[in-house]
């Protein structure tokens, strides 16, 4: 009996143990940019104009899989290339108006990977980001300092994002199984145009 569970154990273990080690490629890419980067990519935050710009992007990153007919070729597995891919994918979500999700799914999927799983190894890639950026921000924090009344409204602000963010995953894993993901470009490309728009002649209008 223990003969015959041991086999299959190994297995699986063998199988998270490439996981690991694909996910923590996949995040070199965004701490390499994050690190050498982060200035510039602040000063792109303040900016609504190049913000707009950018979800006009992600829209049509979100197209991409349709206009290479990439699902007809998908299938593979996660693997070396593909994890490189999707953590470059990452690096570039860093911009304002990209889409994590949107760049590191498309890029599985561009890259050969069975979409179920480029959604599933897309949402683990961002454990790790995720984690680095909030050591980042919990730093900067402590460094300046806060003061007590703010504190509950980063707490409020978090709990809000925790759950959007759970809305936000689910609502893409049923697009990316309906095979609708670029559903989510026509959104984009409508922030993206309305935003610029009001920035560019509306914002100053009294």
């Amino acid at each position: 009996m223990v003969l015959s569970i041991m086999p299959p154990f190994r297995e699986e273990y063998a199988r998270e143990r490439k996981m690991i080690g694909l996910l923590a490629l996949g995040t070199v890419p965004a701490v390499v940019v994050g690190l050498l980067f982060r200035d510039a990519f602040e000063q792109a935050y303040e900016s609504p104009l190049t913000v707009s710009l950018l979800l006009l992007v992600t829209g049509t990153v979100l197209f991409l899989p349709r206009i290479l007919a990439a699902r007809k070729r998908e299938g593979r597995e996660v693997r070396l290339p593909s994890a490189i891919a999707m953590g470059i994918g990452q690096a570039i979500a860093i911009l304002p108006g990209i889409s994590r999700s949107g760049s590191t799914i498309v890029a599985g999927m561009v890259s050969g990977v069975k979409s179920e799983d480029a959604a599933e190894f897309s949402f683990l890639l961002a454990i790790p980001a995720i984690a680095g950026a909030m050591v980042l921000a919990v730093k900067d924090i402590l460094a300046e300092g806060i003061e007590t009344a703010l504190l509950t409204n980063y707490i409020a602000g978090g709990v809000v994002a925790f759950l959007s963010g759970l809305v936000a995953i689910y609502s893409v894993l049923a697009a990316v199984r309906k095979g609708r993901f670029e559903w989510f470009a026509y959104y984009c490309f409508a922030a993206g145009i309305g935003f610029f728009l009001w920035f560019k002649f509306g914002a100053g209008v009294a």
